[in-house]
């Protein structure tokens, strides 16, 4: 018994300095800041087909959570138009999926302080000018990250009539996961003086 407690806590030793020397590398070696902003810079180019632009990050550790903190990021279209442009956002990183994996896997992804521009109709909604979901397109293997807007603006036009609400959203979190959009919303509009809670669940 003492040798198997023994073992135990030596493994937990191995462990935890293997954890720190992460930890440690993650937040001070420069060159593993330009590994990440490519791969990050990568990811959103590929799934998304947009140029994407990071200026800096930084990596910071809660428990086993690490965060990249994003600095000036710009995503741009095929024609050089900007589809998002925010000073400052966050991802949260599944620390246990991107080891297995050998890849970024994302977890959250805040926004903050940016102008979202939406358009829909009955078949498809877009997003600043990318269209991110029509029913033409099956989605039930599409999984996007819990995502969250903060001190946002939003303009949402309605594509047949040209109808458009401006709001100012306080926060916004949003996911698809198995064919299920999930919203979240606060936000405030000038047909109330009292800030609009709208919760949303179901099929794109």
């Amino acid at each position: 018994m003492k040798n198997i407690s023994k073992i135990f806590f030596n493994l937990l030793l191995i462990i935890l300095s293997l954890l720190s020397a992460l930890i440690f590398y993650t937040e001070n070696i420069p060159s593993f800041d330009e590994e990440i902003i490519q791969n990050i810079e990568s990811k959103l180019d590929k799934s998304l087909n947009v140029k994407t632009n990071i200026d800096a990050i930084d990596i910071a550790w809660s428990g086993l959570k690490p965060k990249i903190i994003i600095k000036d990021l710009n995503l741009l279209n095929n024609k050089n138009q900007i589809i998002l442009k925010t000073p400052l956002s966050e991802l949260e990183i599944d620390i246990i999926s991107s080891l297995k994996n050998g890849e970024i896997n994302v977890r959250k992804f805040t926004i903050n302080k940016t102008s979202v521009r939406l358009k829909y109709d009955d078949s498809s909604v877009v997003f600043n000018g990318l269209n991110i979901f029509n029913k033409s397109n099956s989605l039930d293997h599409v999984e996007i990250p819990l995502i969250i807007f903060n001190n946002s603006e939003l303009k949402l036009t309605n594509i047949n009539t040209e109808y458009t609400e401006n709001f100012k959203v306080d926060n916004l979190v949003a996911s698809l996961k198995r064919n299920i959009i999930n919203v979240n919303a606060k936000f405030i509009h000038s047909s109330s003086t009292e800030p609009i809670t709208f919760i949303f669940r179901g099929n794109p």
